[in-house]
């Protein structure tokens, strides 16, 4: 997996089609090889119809229109929800492979599970069958506590058959305490799993001023803490010689755990700004940057042992829009 990798989230379709194309081939050209791919169906502003986002469609399109193959020029990580314990997950994955136009994933990424279960037997042989059936690589975890993804590891252990290979968070220079609390330190040390850092610019909120689109619940109550910090991490970015959004992304791959960052690009002004926090990172170095966002972790007291769904409370007022 490419150390950047794209995401769809409310991202191409909000984009034009043309300028698409342009930035897909320039990141297949800068070894971005990774690119994470859902049906979303979250009410948006911006969505001719609310309850069906064709993000992924126009992404497998575009890969299409230049030419590129999945599995030969880049490989997709697929999200399946949990929002109760009666989803089948092989089904969404059926449809989401088919909706791409392609016969396998390399990663399937399980997302937020919204339902109490102690027992994660019937969810590991349905990715098991769609392992074997060569439908997908490895699996993957977005959101899960530490206790959850430890629970669901050892059962899988028990059973002989593959757990997960990295954990999906929301991390950021405003989110730490989960990812970097003890709970996950334990866990990362007893099963060695990576984290892919996503939300690392909490939809734009870090930079924005105005509203057009939906961006993720506001876990922990901290997004006007982050309106009321954009001047002090713009401050940050100064000093290192960056842009906020470059700092922004650099920032969770100061983590040794981490092994790759989700973000989402709309333009290629955007692509290029966010590719240049690779150079930052070779140029300030992990300690300097990690120094000059130091008082920007706004969710201190977040409980360290908690998954962001078991905050999670969906209401439209929780929603934000904004514009990037």
């Amino acid at each position: 997996m490419s150390v950047l990798s794209l995401g769809s989230w409310h991202t191409w379709d909000r984009a034009v089609f043309e300028e698409i194309t342009v930035l897909l081939r320039r990141a297949l050209d800068d070894g971005i090889n990774h690119f994470d791919v859902g049906v979303y169906r979250s009410k948006g502003p911006t969505s001719i119809d609310p309850y069906d986002h064709p993000t992924d469609l126009i992404f497998a399109q575009a890969m299409r229109a230049i030419g590129a193959k999945e599995n030969r020029d880049y490989d997709i990580g697929i999200k399946a929800w949990l929002s109760k314990p009666e989803i089948n997950v092989t089904e969404q994955v059926d449809n989401l492979l088919w909706r791409q136009g392609a016969d396998s994933a390399k990663y399937v990424v399980l997302g937020d599970i919204l339902y109490e279960t102690n027992d994660y037997t019937e969810l590991l042989r349905q990715l098991d069958g769609l392992k074997k059936a060569g439908k997908m690589r490895y699996w993957a975890v977005n959101n899960w506590s530490a206790d959850q993804i430890q629970a669901i590891n050892d059962q899988a252990i028990a059973l002989g058959v593959d757990g997960p290979q990295f954990a999906q968070h929301k991390y950021s220079v405003c989110r730490r305490t989960i990812v970097e609390g003890a709970p996950f330190e334990a866990l990362i040390a007893k099963t060695g799993i990576s984290i892919q850092a996503s939300d690392v610019m909490e939809g734009g909120l870090l930079f924005a001023n105005d509203s057009s689109r939906i961006i993720a619940i506001d876990v922990g109550g901290i997004q006007n803490a982050i309106r009321a910090k954009r001047g002090a991490l713009a401050e940050a970015a100064r000093k290192l010689g960056a842009t906020p959004a470059q700092v922004a992304v650099a920032y969770p791959l100061t983590n040794p755990h981490c092994c790759n960052v989700l973000f989402g690009a709309r333009t290629l002004e955007q692509y290029n700004d966010n590719l240049g926090a690779l150079s930052l990172l070779e140029r300030a170095g992990p300690e300097a940057i990690k120094a000059a966002v130091a008082d920007l972790w706004l969710d201190r007291d977040v409980d360290a042992a908690a998954s962001w769904s078991g905050h999670r409370n969906d209401t439209p007022e929780n929603y934000v829009v904004v514009r990037r």
